[in-house]
C-alpha cells in the first residue's frame, strides 16, 4: 500500500510509486491515471478522485463484460460488446457482484469509492476530501485496474477468460 502523508517529500515518493504502477496499464486507460498524478500533485483532489474512478470503471466493466461472455468467437464478442446498453456504475457494481466476479465486501468498498466520487463531481455538500483520502482511493483502485489489466493479458494470451480481481 501507499504511504500516505501530508508532507511533500513523502507525497511525491507515493506519487512517483503511483507512476511505476501506472506504467503497466493499457494505453487507453493510462490518460486517466496520469492526469490524477498530475491532479494530486497540486493537490487538486476532487478531479483527481473522478479522473481515478473513470480510468477504473472503464477498465472494471470491460473485465466483466469480458467474463459474463461466452469465450468461444473473439470477433463476435468484440461485436456484442459494441451493441451492449450503457449501465451505471453503481449498476455495473451490481451486476458484478451479482455475477461472482466481486465479493458482497468488495461491493461495498467499490461502492464507498463511487460515493466519493459522485460527491466530488457534483461538488455536493460534505467535508472536503482530503489529500490522504485522495491518495488512498487511488492506491486502491489502480491496484485494482493493474490486477484486472494483468489478468487481461494473462487470459488474452492462454486463450482463458480473464480471473476476478483478487
Amino acid at each position: 500500500m501507499l504511504a500516505r502523508h501530508e508532507t511533500s517529500k513523502d507525497r511525491v515518493m507515493s506519487l512517483e510509486a503511483m507512476i511505476a504502477l501506472v506504467g503497466s496499464l493499457p494505453d487507453d486507460v493510462r490518460i486517466y491515471f496520469l492526469e490524477a498524478v498530475r491532479c494530486l500533485e497540486k493537490d487538486l483532489c476532487r478531479p483527481a478522485v473522478v479522473a481515478i474512478w473513470s480510468g477504473f470503471i472503464f477498465l472494471f466493466a470491460q473485465a466483466l463484460d469480458e467474463a459474463i461472455e461466452e469465450p468461444s468467437d473473439h470477433s463476435a464478442s468484440r461485436r456484442v460488446r459494441s451493441r451492449k446498453r450503457w449501465r451505471s456504475d453503481s449498476e455495473t457494481l451490481r451486476l458484478a457482484a451479482q455475477r461472482d466476479f466481486i465479493r458482497p465486501q468488495e461491493q461495498k468498498e467499490l461502492e464507498g469509492h463511487l460515493a466519493v466520487r459522485n460527491r466530488c463531481a457534483h461538488f455536493s455538500s460534505g467535508p472536503p476530501i482530503t489529500l490522504n483520502q485522495a491518495l488512498g482511493i487511488a492506491d486502491a483502485l489502480l491496484r485494482r485496474v493493474v490486477s484486472l489489466s494483468e489478468a487481461n493479458k494473462v487470459s488474452v494470451a492462454d486463450g482463458r477468460r480473464p480471473a476476478t480481481d483478487e
